[in-house]
């Protein structure tokens, strides 16, 4: 069942949109940077060759639901939405 958000996720002003498939090393400190610069009722997406699943607890402690589609293989969306 998607989330009330993802309804809404194309109308956003995106805060910001990441894509980690030519990132070498570990993308998990600037992504929590980010994170941390989102103001509630905003999201971030981001661009993975794989579903990122550490990261999912990760954000959640952050105050973000987030939701994956897979577009293509090797290809995931992953939108996080901060809650208010």
């Amino acid at each position: 069942m998607a989330k009330d958000w993802m309804m809404e996720k194309d109308s956003f002003e995106v805060f910001d949109i990441i894509d980690a498939r030519d990132l070498a090393g570990n993308f998990l400190p600037m992504i929590k940077e980010k994170a941390a610069e989102t103001p509630p009722g905003q999201g971030l997406h981001i661009i993975q060759s794989f579903k990122p699943i550490p990261l999912y607890g990760v954000m959640k402690k952050l105050g973000f639901e987030y939701e994956t589609e897979k577009i293509a293989k090797g290809e995931y969306h992953i939108y996080f939405f901060k809650m208010e």
